[in-house]
C-alpha cells in the first residue's frame, strides 16, 4: 500500500472529459424479463434507420475533441456533443478517482420514445433523468428474450467473456445488426470504446504474459480477462487492465429496457445489457469499490484505503432519481463535516423530468440547466421541441435502401455555471454522407448493405456570456464545400474575426477499393487543419498523413511491425473502429514557412520510435525506447532518448523500480556546462527511496530536476 495522508481537500468543476462523442440515442423499451423495475415501463419502438450513428460510432471517437468550460465535448467531424460535469472530486494518496460525474448526450428521440420513462437521450444508465451518472461498465444492446447468453443460431447459453459469439434474435428479417451494434466498453474521462476479438496470432504483442488467456482488448491496447461469476448473473463478468496497469473489474449484472427496432416489416424487443465496476485496482494494491442497489444505480464510491467516499441518495418514485450526494471530511484538528450536493428536476414539455438545477454545499453557487433557451428578441427562436425529430412518410418498409426524410429539427440548450456565466448552444439535426462501396443496395431492395450516412444533431452555435452581458459566438457548419472522399466542417470564430476548416475522410473502413494508396479510407481521421483571417487569407495549415495498408488476417500491416489491426469488432458497420493506423506525418505551412515531423519507424505496438523534424534551419531526428511490463501491463515508459545532435549518449535516460515507477532521470541539455548533468544525478539521488507515484514523489521529482 501507498503512504496514506488523511486530509484532503474536494473540488467541483465541469471537467473536460476527451470522450469521443457517441451518438446513442436515448430510448426505453419493454423487456420480456427484468430483474431492473425501470426496466418495466415504456413501449418505445424505432425504425432501424433511426439508429444508423450506432453502427458507426467508432469513427466518431477518432476525430477530435474539445472539453471547455461548460463541459462541452464536439466532435468536428459531425458536430456531435456531450456535456459531462464532475460535481465531486477528492484527491487521494493515489491517483485512482472518487468522483461523482454526470453527462448529457444531444441525441435524436423520435416521438414514439414520448415513452421514455428518463426522459432523454443518452445511454439508458440514467439516474439524473435525462442525464446519465457516469460510473465504469461494460455494457451491449441485445433481443429481450436471449439477452447477452445466447449465440446466433444456438438455444443454449455460452459463457459471454470466454466465448466470442454474436448474439440471437428474435424477429424474422431484422438482421443481427438491427438489433446489436457490438459490446463497448465506457470509462468516465475516457468515453466509450469498442471491444475488439484479437487475431490469434498477435497475444504476444498485445496481451499480458501473466498466464490469462487472450480474449479481448480495445484501440487503447485494454487487456481483458474472464471473471467466473457476475453479480445477479449466471453468466461470466470482465476484467480489463488498461496499459496504465490499472485493472476494471465489471462484474455486476444489471439491464434496462430499450427501444424495439423495425425492420423488414417486423419488430425486436431490446434491452440493454449492463456489467456494472465493482472496483478500481492500481498495481500497488489501492483499490476503488462501487456498490449498487437493485436496479443498478451507485449508492457509494469509496477508496478501500485513504478514507475518501461519496454517498448517493435516491427518491421514492419509481424513476429512482439522485437527490442528494454527500462527502464526510475529517479536518485534524476541528470537528467532521459532511458537505451535500443537492439535484432537483422539473418536467418539460412532454410531462417528463429533466435535471434542472445542482446546489453546491454552499447553497448559493448552482448549475442550472435550460433545455428550450432563446436570447430576448431572437429573430430566430428554437420550437420547444426537446430533441424529438420527425421521420417523414413514406418510412421504408421492406425497403430501407429508400433513404429516410426528417423534418427540420432544433434544439438549444443554455448553462448557467456556478459562478454566473452563461453557455447558450443551438443544435441542428443533419446528415453526414460516407464514401461507401457501390452497388450498396441489394437487387429487388431491402436494407443498405454499408450504412450510407448518419443522421445526429450537429452543435451550429456556442455563445458564451458573462454576467456583465458581455458575450463571445462561434459558428459550425458542415459538410462544406465540394470534397472528395472527405468532408469539411468550418469553425467561424466570434465576430468574424477568422475561420478554422477542418477536413476528414468520410470513406468507409480503412480499406474499401479504390483508394489511392491502398488502405487509405482511414475514416474518421483528421487529414487538414486550416486557419485563415477575417478577409480568408490563410495563416496556417496542418495536414496529417496517415499508415496505409490493407487489413489481412494473422499477418502484420505491410512493411511494418505492427498488427494491421487492434482486433474484430461486432455488429457495427465501421471496421476503421479495429484497424492501426497511425499518424505518418504532421506538415506545418505558416507563413510561407514549411516545418515536417515525420514518423520514420515504428514498434510492435504502432509507437513512433524514430521522429525526424524539419524546417529550412535544418533536420533533427529523435529516437525513442520504450519499456513495456507486460507482466503487469504497465506500457510506454520511456527508457531513452537519443538524437543525432547528440549521437553517443542519450539525451534523455530514465531508471525505474520493480513496479514500473520512476527513480532515476538522467538529462543532458547540449550548450550547458558538462557539469550539470552531474549536478542532477546527485540531486536525484536524495530521492532514490520515493516509491511510489504518489503527490509527494512527484514534488520531489520536480524539485530534483528543476
Amino acid at each position: 500500500m501507498e503512504p496514506q495522508e488523511r486530509s484532503f481537500a474536494i473540488r467541483s468543476r465541469a471537467w473536460p472529459t476527451g470522450l469521443a462523442a457517441a451518438l446513442a440515442l436515448s430510448l426505453a423499451a419493454h423487456a420480456q424479463s427484468s430483474p431492473d423495475p425501470l426496466a418495466l415501463r415504456g413501449s418505445a419502438s424505432v425504425p432501424a434507420y433511426v439508429e444508423y450513428d450506432k453502427k458507426v460510432r467508432a469513427s466518431e471517437q477518432l476525430s477530435p475533441l474539445s472539453g471547455e468550460l461548460f463541459g462541452e465535448d464536439v466532435s468536428s467531424y459531425t458536430g456531435a456533443t456531450e456535456f459531462s460535469h464532475v460535481d465531486i472530486d477528492i484527491p487521494g494518496n493515489n491517483a485512482l478517482p472518487v468522483q461523482l460525474r454526470r453527462r448529457f448526450v444531444v441525441s435524436a428521440l423520435v416521438p414514439d420514445q414520448a415513452h421514455d420513462p428518463r426522459g432523454g437521450p443518452g445511454n439508458a444508465f440514467g439516474g439524473l433523468a435525462n442525464w446519465d451518472i457516469e460510473v465504469p461498465y461494460v455494457y451491449g444492446t441485445f433481443d429481450s428474450h436471449y439477452g447477452w447468453n445466447i449465440p446466433l443460431g444456438a438455444s443454449s447459453q455460452q459463457p459471454r467473456c470466454s466465448q466470442n459469439f454474436a448474439p440471437r434474435k428474435t424477429a424474422p428479417n431484422v438482421t443481427i445488426r438491427d438489433v446489436w451494434s457490438g459490446n463497448k466498453v465506457h470509462i468516465p474521462g475516457r468515453g466509450d470504446k469498442e471491444i475488439l476479438r484479437l487475431d490469434a496470432s498477435y497475444p504476444p504483442l498485445q496481451y499480458p504474459t501473466d498466464g490469462r488467456a487472450p480474449t479481448w482488448s480495445t484501440s487503447e491496447f485494454d487487456a481483458f480477462a474472464c471473471t467466473p461469476h457476475a453479480v445477479s448473473s449466471n453468466g461470466e463478468g470482465f476484467a480489463m487492465t488498461t496499459p496504465a496497469g490499472i485493472t476494471y473489474t465489471f462484474d455486476v449484472y444489471r439491464e434496462r429496457a430499450y427501444a424495439s427496432v423495425e425492420a423488414g416489416g417486423n419488430t425486436n424487443l431490446r434491452k440493454v445489457v449492463y456489467l456494472l465496476a465493482s472496483s478500481i485496482a492500481d498495481r500497488y494494491g489501492n483499490a476503488v469499490t462501487y456498490t449498487y442497489d437493485d436496479v443498478g444505480r451507485p449508492t457509494s464510491i469509496r477508496d478501500n484505503g485513504g478514507g475518501r467516499e461519496i454517498r448517493l441518495t435516491y427518491d421514492a418514485t419509481s424513476s429512482r432519481l439522485l437527490t442528494s450526494a454527500s462527502v464526510t471530511v475529517a479536518i485534524p484538528g476541528q470537528s467532521t463535516q459532511t458537505r451535500t450536493w443537492r439535484y432537483a428536476y422539473e418536467n418539460g414539455a412532454d410531462g417528463l423530468p429533466r435535471l434542472k438545477t445542482v446546489t453546491l454545499p454552499d447553497t448559493a453557487s448552482q448549475w442550472i440547466f435550460d433545455y428550450h433557451y432563446n436570447a430576448p428578441g431572437d429573430p430566430d427562436p428554437v420550437p420547444d421541441t426537446y430533441l424529438y425529430v420527425q421521420y417523414l412518410p413514406p418510412k421504408p418498409s421492406n425497403n430501407e435502401c429508400a433513404a429516410a426524410t426528417f423534418q427540420p429539427a432544433r434544439f438549444s440548450m443554455r448553462i448557467t455555471h456556478p459562478s454566473g456565466a452563461n453557455g447558450d448552444f443551438r443544435f441542428a439535426m443533419g446528415r453526414q454522407q460516407r464514401t461507401v462501396p457501390q452497388p450498396n443496395c441489394p437487387t429487388g431492395g431491402g436494407q443498405f448493405l454499408k450504412t450510407p450516412y448518419v443522421d445526429t444533431y450537429s452543435l451550429a452555435s456556442k455563445t458564451l456570456s458573462d454576467t456583465a452581458d458581455t458575450s463571445s459566438t462561434w459558428r459550425y457548419a458542415y459538410a462544406i464545400g465540394t470534397c472528395t472522399r472527405c468532408t469539411n466542417t468550418v469553425m467561424t470564430q466570434p465576430g468574424n474575426s477568422g475561420t478554422v476548416t477542418y477536413r476528414f475522410s468520410n470513406v468507409y473502413g480503412a480499406t474499401l477499393a479504390g483508394t489511392t494508396p491502398a488502405g487509405s479510407a482511414i475514416e474518421g481521421q483528421l487529414l487538414d487543419t486550416i486557419t485563415r483571417d477575417s478577409n480568408n487569407a490563410e495563416l496556417n495549415r496542418v495536414a496529417n498523413t496517415y499508415v496505409t495498408g490493407v487489413d489481412l488476417s494473422g499477418i502484420p500491416l505491410t512493411g511494418y511491425p505492427f498488427p494491421a489491426r487492434y482486433g474484430l469488432g461486432g455488429g457495427g458497420d465501421d471496421p476503421s473502429s479495429g484497424s492501426v493506423r497511425p499518424l505518418k506525418s504532421v506538415v506545418t505551412t505558416q507563413q510561407g514557412v514549411t516545418f515536417t515531423k515525420l514518423h520514420k519507424t515504428f514498434d510492435a505496438l504502432a509507437r513512433p520510435l524514430e521522429v525526424e523534424r524539419s524546417s529550412p534551419l535544418g533536420t533533427k531526428t529523435e529516437t525513442t525506447a520504450y519499456v513495456d511490463d507486460k507482466q503487469r501491463w504497465i506500457l510506454g515508459l520511456v527508457d531513452t532518448v537519443t538524437n543525432d545532435v547528440l549521437p553517443l549518449n542519450p539525451v534523455v535516460d530514465n531508471r525505474y523500480d520493480a513496479l514500473g515507477n520512476l527513480i532515476e532521470v538522467t538529462v543532458v541539455r547540449p550548450h550547458r556546462p558538462t557539469d550539470d548533468v552531474e549536478r542532477r544525478r546527485h540531486a536525484r539521488e536524495r530521492h532514490r527511496r520515493c516509491e511510489h507515484d504518489d503527490a509527494r514523489c512527484v514534488q520531489a521529482r520536480h524539485s530534483a530536476l528543476a
